[in-house]
């Protein structure tokens, strides 16, 4: 798994040259000395990320500190990641990662909307502050 926007030791940042086989293991573990903030994850397998993160493996990191709490920003149920992306389904209702080889290039536009894994999110909201780390997807080739 590759990480953006944190700083860690080449081992632990998911460079391809470290992919796990299947059935394999790998252990990661690195300290996080970056500020607090919203960073995000994904495959970054060669050949492979496009389709493993159009199908989900793909996520946010979401790190915190004093400096960060301080302000009194919402926190738990009210600190809500809000990761989007779009897919395209066949007709027998399975995921479709590129129709035409010309999408490898110039990307394409999934037919629904996912949010958080979901096709119909729903966020139960009651009136009241709320904190909204959003992020939008795009899988490439």
């Amino acid at each position: 798994m590759h990480r953006h926007g944190l700083h860690m030791p080449e081992v632990a940042d998911g460079h391809p040259r470290y992919a796990v086989e299947p059935g394999g293991r790998y252990l990661y573990e690195f300290e996080v000395r970056d500020c607090a903030g919203t960073y995000f994850y994904h495959s970054h397998t060669n050949m492979l990320m496009g389709p493993q993160v159009y199908r989900g493996l793909a996520g946010l990191l979401l790190v915190g500190d004093e400096e960060e709490r301080a302000p009194g920003l919402p926190s738990g149920a009210q600190d809500v990641p809000i990761l989007i992306q779009d897919r395209s389904f066949d007709a027998e209702n399975q995921l479709v990662f590129l129709r035409h080889h010309m999408e490898a290039h110039y990307g394409f536009q999934g037919g629904r909307i996912f949010v958080n894994g979901r096709p119909d999110f729903v966020l139960p909201a009651e009136a009241r502050p709320y904190r909204l780390r959003l992020a939008k997807f795009a899988a490439v080739k």
